[in-house]
């Protein structure tokens, strides 16, 4: 082979290697680019979701969902769609969520879980459905109170209004029912096994409630929320 052969083989050499390294790169970049734009349609998908959350919009919480939104997505202080909904008091929007996989024992950058909102906001019926999906009533906020503890204080404002005349009897019943429905979800979680018939009678009772036993009844569950306890 003559020293110009030689040397146009290696220009070949050089310009194929050259190519191969060019086409690596472009590839590189075309999965690099593609990477970033589903990253970014992903980032997009959790942020409709969150905000359709905090429009109680169910109808695009499922449409997000089925184009791959995460349940668990979350905004910059870790509130996730959960959150959000549990703390404006949206009972659909929480049960559809946990549905489709929500975590409700996620934590928000204040240490607060969706339980734990629903519990600050009174909402009695959205804290039953996050028991009943397994909300841990351990967990603590940023000020050491657990959910119980801050349910119970939901029970001292009824009795309240109830003494001073500002609630109607029927809601005063509805509430005190979903506290039972609380309590049988919290010694289910604490203490399995334990029985839990008296409290399932006392919800029956109070259908048949006379006004002048309802503040004895409070009374009673006030007992049974203070003596949980929370290990």
């Amino acid at each position: 082979m003559s020293h110009s052969d030689s040397e146009v083989n290696r220009t070949k050499g050089e310009f194929k290697k050259k190519l191969h390294v060019e086409l690596k790169a472009k590839n590189l970049m075309k999965s690099q680019s593609y990477a970033a734009l589903k990253n970014k349609m992903k980032t997009l998908r959790d942020a409709r979701l969150l905000f359709a959350a905090a429009s109680n919009n169910t109808e695009n919480i499922e449409k997000q969902l089925a184009l791959g939104a995460s349940p668990n997505s979350a905004d910059t202080h870790g509130r996730s769609a959960l959150h959000i909904a549990a703390s404006k008091g949206y009972k659909d929007v929480v049960k559809l969520l946990l549905e489709r996989g929500a975590d409700p024992n996620q934590n928000d950058k204040l240490c607060n879980t969706p339980l734990h909102l629903a519990a600050c906001t009174h909402n009695l019926s959205i804290i039953s459905l996050l028991l009943n999906a397994g909300a841990d009533v351990r967990k603590l906020d940023l000020y050491g109170k657990n959910p119980v503890q801050l349910a119970e204080s939901k029970l001292h404002i009824l009795r309240r209004s109830w003494r001073d005349g500002s609630i109607e009897m029927v809601q005063v019943l509805t509430e005190l029912q979903l506290i039972v429905d609380i309590l049988i979800s919290v010694y289910k979680q604490q203490t399995p096994g334990t029985n839990v018939d008296n409290l399932q009678m006392m919800k029956l009772s109070l259908n048949s409630e006379a006004p002048e036993t309802v503040d004895d009844q409070m009374s009673k569950l006030l007992m049974e929320l203070q003596g949980v306890k929370i290990s």
